[in-house]
């Protein structure tokens, strides 16, 4: 059963296109399942070749059924809630461009006049995090499993393990989704987000580590944490170890793990002191990820050790390297230390308490309350 998200789209001229925000009329599985529990037929006879040529006509269209169980299980791409298109990392990339165009139009007209401008706060979580679900399904893609319910004889196939082509494009796509200029807010926005009002609290809003204040590195981080979290999940990395035993063309766990590093560690240079902070976030979210890995007693050996052989590289190149900021060096040397003190002595790096979570809800539009 499908949950469809707003379907926002570009026009040609760039612009945004909500004309068709909602479909109308009932989805594919959803017209089978009516027409599969209510039709009539005349006799038994009649109603075991009406239901079995339902079903023929459904599986050679594509149509099949997965639950919310299949969705969590975080393998099939597609089966993703809130999340439109018959390919993740092609919606992906199209929300992504969609993001872009909201949040470069993003400014106080967005909130009504009279209201607290904190309200921006509000109004940006959903523009934001546009594409949250489309990265979650592009995160699936990777050591992802098509498969289906397949019964003898009915000429499915049960289970295939996804295009390595197909894997390796999304994460292309989610690795640029950590990108500094992915993850900044315009300053002319953010000059704008004063504290909430005194006793206000709305649903839907940004947390802070800084206090009372809007703290758009917090945002940058969290965002990054759920693209690397997802990527490193135990399982996902258990999967490509067994994808790629059973098809050397598949991705390595290595190979999306020097991917992940690669991205945010070889470009070291930065437009702004901004976008240097922001580079560092995401640095910072693809070691931990890596770290929770590496002491997670679900993750299997090889995943763990693929984990502290990332580690160790990555400690061993910021160790005998020196960055030419401050910042950078402080926070190549804390990457160093943590990793070291796992890898040498089994210390497990500390939690930190002020990293901030996304915020929860549904897409705008889908609820009453984001609550």
């Amino acid at each position: 059963m499908d949950y469809p998200g707003p379907l926002v789209t570009l026009r040609p001229n760039g612009t945004i296109d909500v004309s068709n925000a909602w479909r109308s009329g009932t989805g594919a599985y959803d017209t089978l399942a009516i027409r599969y529990a209510y039709t009539q037929y005349a006799s038994p006879a009649e109603e075991k070749a009406g239901l079995d040529a339902l079903m023929r006509d459904a599986i050679a269209k594509g149509t099949r059924f997965l639950s919310d169980r299949d969705a969590d299980a975080g393998v099939v791409p597609e089966a993703t809630r809130w999340l439109n298109g018959t390919d993740a990392v092609k919606e992906l990339e199209r929300q992504s461009a969609v993001r872009d165009v909201l949040l470069s139009k993003f400014d106080e007209t967005v909130i009504a006049p009279g209201d607290p401008m904190w309200f921006l706060n509000e109004r940006l979580v959903p523009v934001y995090l546009h594409h949250r679900y489309a990265i979650e399904g592009a995160i699936k893609a990777i050591g992802g499993m098509d498969y289906t319910f397949a019964l003898r004889g009915d000429g499915q196939t049960p289970a295939r393990i996804f295009d390595p082509s197909k894997q390796r494009e999304a994460l292309t796509a989610l690795l640029a989704t950590i990108q500094p200029k992915e993850l900044a807010i315009p300053e002319r926005v953010l000059a704008k987000i004063p504290p909430s009002p005194y006793g206000f609290r709305g649903g839907w809003a940004f947390d802070s580590p800084s206090g009372i204040v809007f703290d758009p590195l917090a945002i940058a981080r969290a965002l990054s944490s759920y693209v690397a979290d997802g990527i490193l999940q135990p399982e996902r990395v258990a999967r490509l170890f067994a994808f790629h035993a059973r098809n050397p063309a598949a991705p390595s766990a290595d190979e999306v793990i020097s991917a992940m590093l690669a991205s945010v560690y070889d470009k070291t240079s930065a437009a702004t002191p901004y976008e240097a902070s922001l580079r560092r976030e995401a640095r910072r979210a693809v070691v931990d990820a890596l770290l929770s890995l590496a002491t997670n007693q679900r993750a299997t050996a090889d995943a763990r050790a693929v984990a502290e052989s990332n580690l160790d590289r990555l400690a061993r190149r910021l160790a005998s390297s020196s960055a030419a900021d401050a910042d950078d060096r402080a926070a190549n040397s804390a990457v160093v230390r943590d990793a070291r003190n796992w890898l040498d002595n089994r210390i497990a790096p500390p939690k930190t308490t002020g990293v901030i979570q996304l915020p929860p809800g549904t897409p705008i539009g889908c609820c009453e309350s984001p609550d």
